[in-house]
């Protein structure tokens, strides 16, 4: 008998059973083997929350064949992943077999190497009942929220309001946040004076002026051009300068931890530009094994983590990686030992770092496709260089007086003396990962690095209770300027020197609002806040798209569209403390004390469901138009919309709903019918266009009618309009055409004129029409249309009468078919070229000719049409009634 391994993927079960011997037979479970179905009604609150799971339906087949593996192994090892979801998986399908092996073993690694998979192997143990609870709660959490929220939002706002979600909510939330804070920011004038200055030597560098009378100057001390004019003319003045002050000190630059889920997607989005559902699925790959010759090996441990701890075994192989690579002068005493200090981190597994530091990149180059190779570079550099030693600068910073005048300049600049990690990796950004380091180094280095950042901790902290996230970006904005300041390399100074000013600059700024969410910054922000797990940041990000929350068309920045602002809007009124970030932070930090074995589960779910239950009944019992009412009120993009009907002049433009969602409509329907889409007015931004176009954007006049022509977005993309009468022309802009290309008059007045009169046909003399459909060009003949098969759209406009005809008459004889004889019963026989090759065809009945077969006999033909008549029920057409409602 064999023993039985259970693993979530194929692909992990060939690579395990490269490691491990006949005796084992592996399976994989291809993900859950069931789960709460897509009905009301699966979790009772009412019963202890009891949970009626169901299998699914694409792993039956394959529950079949474990359920019957099972019956003739000796014993069960379940190796799904080290995680909650992995429990989860194991439990699910201890469950679910009806007859258990006698022993029974749950099995974990963090890595899929020989070793680690033979360590497992030999050290077994129970499912932890207490991380499947943890799991059980967050998806009964999951699916009181989206089967009771989501109705409602269906019912208020229409059916493109689509679903509602724990975390995904509260980052829909995030990113429309941000969208009101760049419509709210008011940009405010500053300048800055840069003087050029020559060392008695001749050296030149710069400094910026940083005092007048003795007054430092703030950011906006100069918010005048005038202002700026005159400090810069008694600069200019002053033609000496003597340093009065000079500040040379040591700086270190510690290397980032070791990747965890969050900041690798991070890194992966500022470096590569890859979505966070790109970058894991190419980690799970290298997780999973690569083929590299003979051997079938994983290259990364365990992607889904929020550790930074590396074992010992691993530092040891890094540290012989760095002396061996880099020499010792690279290798610090003693290894660096980094802190976490992410909110409601785990740390459940190592971080993320190569299986083997011995392999290279550029040793696996030959075996990994270029995204594959890219991520592994980044995971091995990152992995090496933060057991290196810290990059040395000598910052120095001088202070200089003018001779003639009470003014006061400051130069600051910095040489690196030593590059440690610096000559392996640089971070592609230089924010925080929220970590700090602490080393088993000297005390002066423990003192000085934990110092610094628990300084830098404490700030972040204090600045975040004292301003929004739009100052802090601004701020981080003017650090930045600082911080390149501080990067200049100074020539020697000495305190006492006298240089003189060669000239003055006047530098005009603008401070910018905050910038738009990226994949990387606003995982970062969920982060920080303790919303969801890492394991879950990639499919949170990928649902806003797919649901139309934020703007498909922009992949690099979250814009959300407006029926995410409405929706989220709805949301903050009905349902503020569910989409805080301090309760879903709170949730996570209970989930973690069932996991822990701190709080009972249901116990947790009892306390959520009696308040949201009664904000459910609330927003039900709440009338919708004052439901709309309320959401206008504290919408300004809403507020412009609505004011006087232009339709009637009488009735009131509000926010109105129907079964096709919301819309701008008046007041006074039905005796005014005047719509308007929601998405009007929405400024649509082309990653191919240099600024943004606001729509609707009007192109001019119809030179027939005067009526206006405008583009403008509706729910099935852009379209041209003419007029704004009950039933105005419009026209679909074809999906080939970019939203520069729509900003024509002339291209807009051509699609308008769609479908055009081709001719008369000479036989018929019925009239022929090209046009433009869903579906592309088409002709029109006799209520009948012809799909053309054309190199652009742009052929409709033409293709001419003779062309049109022959189309026609090839598409009708292909249709009608060839007609090879009469058949015996009466009716002719005829042959068509179909989409699964030639067939025959004697009134309703159907028959293939045989493979490879383009032309066929009468005879032939009767007896193909004669089997399949009398071929058994299952290769005919079944029939299908109407269900009775």
């Amino acid at each position: 008998m064999k023993n039985l391994v259970l693993v979530e993927s194929p692909s992990k079960a060939r690579t395990i059973s490269k490691f491990l011997d006949s005796g084992y037979e592996i399976i994989a479970t291809l993900g859950h083997v069931r789960d709460l179905p897509s009905k009301p009604g699966m979790v009772d609150p009412n019963q202890e929350f009891t949970m009626h799971w169901s299998p699914n339906e694409k792993a039956q087949k394959q529950l079949g064949i474990i359920k019957n593996a099972a019956k003739h192994a000796e014993a069960l090892f379940l190796a799904t992943d080290p995680d909650r979801e992995g429990e989860a998986i194991a439990w699910h399908v201890l469950e679910m077999l009806n007859t258990k092996p006698k022993i029974i073993h749950r099995i974990a690694f963090h890595e899929i190497t020989k070793n680690a998979i033979l360590n497992a192997l030999q050290n077994p143990r129970q499912i932890n009942q207490k991380l499947v609870n943890a799991y059980r709660a967050r998806r009964a959490l999951d699916y009181l929220v989206g089967f009771h929220l989501s109705p409602v939002l269906w019912r208020k706002l229409g059916n493109r309001a689509r679903s509602a979600g724990r975390v995904q909510s509260v980052a829909l939330r995030l990113v429309c946040d941000r969208e009101t804070e760049i419509d709210q920011f008011k940009p405010r004038d500053y300048w800055e004076i840069h003087a050029q200055l020559k060392t008695p030597n001749g050296d030149p560098f710069t400094a910026k002026l940083d005092k007048i009378d003795g007054k430092k100057l703030s950011k906006f001390t100069l918010d005048s051009e005038e202002a700026a004019q005159q400090a810069q003319k008694r600069t200019q003045q002053c033609q000496y300068y003597e340093l009065t002050s000079l500040e040379t000190k040591d700086k270190k630059r510690w290397p980032a931890p070791p990747f965890i889920t969050s900041s690798l997607q991070q890194e992966a989005s500022r470096r590569f530009r890859f979505p966070a559902s790109k970058t894991m699925r190419i980690a799970q790959k290298l997780y999973e094994g690569i083929p590299i010759g003979s051997e079938t090996t994983g290259l990364i441990t365990y992607m889904r983590t929020d550790s930074i701890a590396m074992s010992n075994q691993a530092i040891t192989q890094q540290r012989q990686q760095i002396e061996k690579g880099f020499g010792k002068q690279y290798l610090p005493e003693t290894p660096h030992r980094f802190k976490n200090t992410t909110r409601n981190a785990q740390e459940a597994h190592e971080a993320i770092r190569p299986t083997n530091f011995q392999r290279t990149p550029q040793h696996l180059k030959p075996y990994l496709d270029n995204d594959s190779f890219r991520l592994y570079e980044l995971v091995w550099k990152r992995a090496v260089a933060c057991g290196m030693k810290p990059a040395l600068f000598k910052q120095t910073r001088a202070e200089l007086n003018g001779k003639s005048d009470s003014l006061s300049l400051r130069a600051s600049g910095q040489i690196l003396i030593f590059d440690g990690f610096l000559k392996l990796y640089r971070e592609a950004t230089h924010e925080s990962d929220g970590t700090k380091i602490d080393t088993d180094n000297n005390a002066e280095n423990n003192s000085e690095t934990n110092a610094e950042t628990s300084a830098d901790n404490s700030a972040e902290t204090n600045t975040q209770n004292a301003k929004s996230q739009a100052d802090k970006d601004s701020d981080n904005a003017s650090a930045k300027e600082d911080k390149d300041d501080e990067d200049r390399e100074l020539p020697p100074l000495e305190q006492g020197m006298v240089v003189e000013l060669t000239k003055t600059r006047l530098d005009h700024h603008q401070t910018k609002p905050p910038p738009r969410y990226t994949d990387a910054s606003l995982i970062k922000r969920m982060e920080m806040l303790g919303i969801g797990r890492p394991s879950t940041y990639a499919s949170i990000l990928d649902v806003l798209r797919r649901r139309d929350y934020v703007d498909s068309e922009e992949k690099t920045r979250f814009i959300p569209t407006r029926i995410g602002r409405v929706m989220t809007q709805f949301l903050d009124l009905y349902f503020e403390k569910y989409v805080s970030d301090d309760f879903t932070a709170s949730m996570e930090g209970d989930l973690d004390k069932i996991a822990g074995g701190n709080a009972q589960w249901t116990q947790i779910l009892d306390e959520f469901w009696k308040n949201f239950s009664q904000a459910i009944g609330t927003a039900q019992d709440t009338e919708t138009q004052d439901i709309m009412q309320r959401i206008v009120e504290n919408l300004e993009f809403l507020k412009k919309a609505a004011g006087t009907c232009p339709q009637c002049q009488v009735g009131a433009l509000n926010l109105r709903t129907s079964k096709f969602g919301l819309f701008i409509g008046c007041d006074r329907y039905p005796n005014c019918q005047y719509k308007a889409s929601l998405d009007a007015d929405e400024t649509q931004t082309n990653p191919q266009h240099n600024g943004s176009i606001t729509l609707p954007l009007e192109l001019g006049a119809d030179p027939k009618t005067q009526e206006k022509i405008t583009l403008r977005k509706g729910p099935y993309g852009l379209y041209f309009q003419r007029g704004d009468g009950t039933k105005p022309k419009r026209a679909g802009l074809p999906k080939t055409m970019t939203i520069d290309d729509g900003a024509n008059l002339d291209i807009a007045l051509k699609y308008l004129s769609l479908p055009r009169l081709i001719c008369q046909h000479p036989e018929t003399q019925q009239p022929i029409q090209a046009g433009l459909g869903p579906y592309g060009p088409y002709l029109l003949y006799q209520k009948q249309f012809y799909n053309l098969k054309l190199d652009s759209e742009g052929e409709i406009f033409d293709i001419g009468a003779n062309r049109a005809v022959e189309l026609i008459n090839q598409k009708q004889q292909a249709r009608g078919g060839t007609i090879i004889g009469k058949h015996p019963d009466g009716g002719d026989i005829t042959l068509h070229d179909g989409r699964y090759g030639p067939y025959v065809k004697h009134g309703k009945l159907n028959a293939s000719l045989p493979k490879g077969e383009t032309t066929t006999t009468l005879e032939q033909a009767v007896s193909l049409l004669e089997q399949r008549k009398n071929a058994p029920a299952k290769y005919r057409a079944r029939k299908t009634t109407k269900r009775k409602t």
